[in-house]
C-alpha cells in the first residue's frame, strides 16, 4: 500500500504507465496466456449456448449476402401462405438500410424455446427449420394480419433475417436491436407457445370477459363503486364479481386458465424487455385471441388485485366460511384449491408482468444500466451473456458496451468488461454496492468488485444509508484524485482505488440479527458498526474516494477484496459514532492522506 495524493487518470494499466504499454481490457481478457484467472475456469461458450435449429441442408443450397457492417443494414422478409402449400413461406426483400426501411415492416417477439423442437418453413423456396415456437408465432401473426391488416405481411424476424452462421453479423445486428424494434410499425408478441393447446375458455378471453363484467357492474352501481378505487373496501367491484361466481365451474375453469397466460415463458425472457418497451406499437397474441397494449390496463389492474387481496388466503377463508354454512361440494373445493395453487405459483410472474407493463410508461432511454440489470435478474436466456446484452438498448447509450458473441468472449469476460465500462461512464464507485448485493453464482470466479449480473439472487439492497452528497459530489472525488482505474496484472483483473482505512472489525456482537445482513461488530477503536453477515473479525473499515458507502474490505495475498457496505449502529459505544461525513470532508480537503489500494 503506497501513500499517494494524485495519480494520472487512466482506465488501463498502472498509475502513470506510458500509454503505449496499455492494452484494452477486453482484448487482454480474451487472449490466452494473459486471460484473467477467473476466466480460464469459464470455458468458451459451446455451440449450443445460443443454438438455433440445424439448417446445414439449407446453407448448402443458399448463401446469405453480406450486410454492410459499417451501416445499419437489415434484411426483411415477406411472409405468406397459399393454397398450394401448408408450410409458411418467406421471401427476402432487397436488403436496405434501417433508415430507408423505417415504418415499412413489423417485428415479432416470441420465446424461442428448445432448438431441437423445430418446424419447417419455406425460405426462398427451400426448406428451413425454425423454432417450433417461432412457427407458432408466425401462424398467429398471419391470422392477426388477415383479420386486421391489408397488403403484404413484411416482417423482421431474428432467426431468419440474421445469418446465424456468422457471430460477427449476430453481434452487429444485436447491437442496434433497439432501433430495429423502434423503427418498425409495431410488434406482434406471441404469448402462447407451440406445446400448449388452446384451452376453452382461453385465459385471455376469460380476462376480457371479466373486464366486461367489471365495467357493467360499475355502470350499474357507479354510485356505490368508484371506478378502480382503493379508498373504500379494496377493489370492491372485483370482489363482488368473484364472490358471485366462485361456484360457477366455467368461471373457475377460466380463472385457472388465466394463469397459463400469466405464466407464459415470454414474460420472463430477457430480450422481450427491449423488444416490448422500444416498439412503436404492440399487439399481444395468445392462441387465437389478441389484445393491444392500450387495452392491457385491466390486466395490470387485475395482477395488482390478486396480490393486494392475497387471493389464495382469501379463497381459503371463503372455503372455510362456506363449509360452515352450506358446505362445499367436492368439485367446488377442487376448483377453488386449483386457483389457490396456481396463484401461489404465479406470484413472481404477476410481479414481472406489472414491472414490464409499467416500464413502458416510464422508460426514457437514458436509464442507469446497473438498476436495469439488477431489476431484470429473474429473466431467462439461453446464452447467459444475454443477461447483459439484452438490456443494453434500454440504458443510456453513453455506456458504450457492444454485444460480442465471439466464442473467446466468455461470460466472465463479458461481466468484467461491463463493470469496466460502467466505471468509465459513472466515474464513481456506486457499482461496488451492486457487486456486494448481487450474490455471485460461484465463489471466487469473479473479482470481488465485479457484479455478477448472471446471478438470480440478490441481498436486500436497502438498509445501508449512503453518505450525504449527490452523484456529482462522488464523481468529482474520483475525477479530482484520478481515483479509479482498471488493469490486468498477469491473471487478475484489478481495480485500483484511493481511500483511507479508519478501523478494523474486532468482535461480532450477537444481537439475534436476521441473516444475510445487519450483523454488528465492535471495532478495534471502540466503535460499533453494522455490515452484512459475510464480514468477519479482522476485516477493515475503509472510506474509498468515489464510493457512497463506507466499505468493509478483506486483505488477500495481493491487495483487498470487497466484502460489505457499513454504517454506524444505533447503540452508543465508548468511542461514540464514527463521523463518516467529517472523515470524507478531510479526505476531500487533503487533511486526511489517502492511499492507493488494489481490489481483486
Amino acid at each position: 500500500m503506497s501513500d499517494q495524493r494524485v495519480t494520472s487518470l487512466t482506465t488501463e494499466g498502472r498509475p502513470g504507465e506510458a500509454p503505449h504499454t496499455r492494452r484494452p481490457l477486453q482484448q487482454s481478457l480474451a487472449e490466452g496466456p494473459t486471460s484473467a484467472r477467473t476466466l480460464r475456469r469459464n470455458p468458451p461458450p459451446a455451440q449450443g449456448i445460443f443454438a438455433t435449429p440445424e439448417n446445414d441442408a439449407f446453407y448448402k443450397l443458399y448463401s446469405y449476402s453480406n450486410l454492410d457492417s459499417t451501416q445499419q443494414d437489415i434484411r426483411l422478409i415477406h411472409v405468406f401462405k397459399d393454397e398450394h402449400c401448408d408450410l409458411i413461406q418467406c421471401e427476402f426483400l432487397p436488403q436496405s438500410s434501417l433508415q430507408k426501411a423505417r415504418r415499412s415492416y413489423h417485428t415479432i417477439s416470441y420465446c424461442a424455446g428448445n432448438p431441437s423442437k423445430t418446424k419447417p418453413i419455406l425460405l426462398q423456396g427451400i426448406k428451413f427449420n425454425v423454432f417450433a415456437n417461432l412457427n407458432h408465432a408466425l401462424e398467429n401473426t398471419l391470422a392477426a394480419w388477415k383479420s386486421n391488416y391489408g397488403g403484404k405481411c413484411i416482417l423482421w424476424v431474428d432467426q431468419i433475417c440474421i445469418n446465424q452462421k456468422r457471430d460477427a453479423e449476430r453481434s452487429h445486428q444485436v447491437g442496434f436491436m433497439r432501433d430495429i424494434y423502434s423503427y418498425s410499425l409495431g410488434t406482434f408478441i406471441s404469448l402462447s407457445t407451440a406445446d400448449k393447446d388452446n384451452t376453452v375458455p382461453n385465459g385471455l378471453s376469460w380476462l376480457k370477459e371479466l373486464e366486461e363484467a367489471h365495467q357493467s357492474c360499475w355502470w350499474a352501481n357507479k354510485d356505490r363503486f368508484p371506478k378502480f378505487d382503493k379508498s373504500g373496501p379494496p377493489y370492491s367491484i372485483t370482489e363482488h364479481i368473484v364472490r358471485q361466481n366462485l361456484s360457477d365451474p366455467t368461471f373457475m375453469k377460466g380463472w385457472a386458465s388465466f394463469y397459463d397466460l400469466v405464466q407464459s415463458p415470454w414474460w420472463r425472457r430477457a430480450w422481450i424487455h427491449q423488444e416490448f418497451i422500444c416498439s412503436f406499437d404492440v399487439i399481444f397474441m395468445y392462441h387465437d385471441s389478441t389484445i393491444s397494449y392500450e387495452d392491457t390496463s385491466f390486466l395490470l389492474f387485475f395482477c395488482q388485485v390478486l396480490q393486494d387481496l392475497q387471493i389464495d388466503n382469501y379463497l381459503f377463508r371463503f372455503i372455510a366460511r362456506t363449509r360452515e354454512k352450506t358446505g362445499v361440494t367436492r368439485g367446488e373445493g377442487e376448483r377453488l384449491m386449483e386457483v389457490c395453487k396456481r396463484n401461489k405459483c404465479a406470484i413472481d410472474s404477476l410481479k414481472a408482468i406489472q414491472l414490464l407493463l409499467n416500464s413502458r410508461k416510464t422508460w426514457r432511454g437514458d436509464e442507469d444500466l446497473k438498476k436495469i440489470l439488477v431489476g431484470a435478474r429473474h429473466c431467462r436466456s439461453s446464452d447467459p451473456r444475454d443477461r447483459v446484452f439484452a438490456f443494453l438498448g434500454l440504458a443510456h447509450p453513453g455506456y458504450g458496451i457492444k454485444p460480442n458473441y465471439s466464442k473467446s468472449n466468455t461470460l466472465d469476460a463479458t461481466l468484467i468488461h461491463t463493470a469496466k465500462k460502467i466505471l468509465e461512464f459513472d466515474l464513481h464507485l456506486e457499482m461496488l454496492a451492486f457487486a456486494i448485493r448481487v450474490t455471485k453464482r460461484r465463489a471466487r470466479t469473479l473479482p470481488s468488485w465485479v457484479p455478477d449480473w448472471a446471478s438470480t439472487k440478490i441481498l436486500d439492497d436497502g438498509n445501508f444509508a449512503p453518505l450525504r452528497g449527490s452523484d456529482e459530489d462522488f464523481r468529482y472525488d474520483a475525477i479530482r484524485l484520478s481515483a479509479i482505474h482498471v488493469s490486468i496484472r498477469g491473471n487478475y483483473a484489478v481495480l485500483s482505488v484511493q481511500g483511507l482505512q479508519i478501523d478494523t472489525l474486532d468482535q461480532h456482537l450477537q444481537r439475534g440479527s436476521p441473516p444475510f445482513y445487519d450483523w454488528e461488530f465492535a471495532t478495534a477503536q471502540g466503535h460499533s458498526v453494522r455490515c452484512r453477515s459475510v464480514a468477519q473479525q479482522g476485516d477493515e473499515l475503509w472510506m474509498i474516494m468515489g464510493s457512497k458507502w463506507p466499505l468493509i474490505l478483506r486483505r488477500c495475498d495481493r491487495g483487498y477484496m470487497v466484502v460489505s457496505e457499513a454504517e454506524n449502529t444505533r447503540f452508543q459505544w465508548p468511542a461514540g459514532m464514527i463521523d463518516f461525513d467529517q472523515i470524507l470532508s478531510g479526505m476531500r480537503n487533503d487533511s486526511e492522506r489517502v492511499h492507493t489500494i488494489d481490489l481483486y
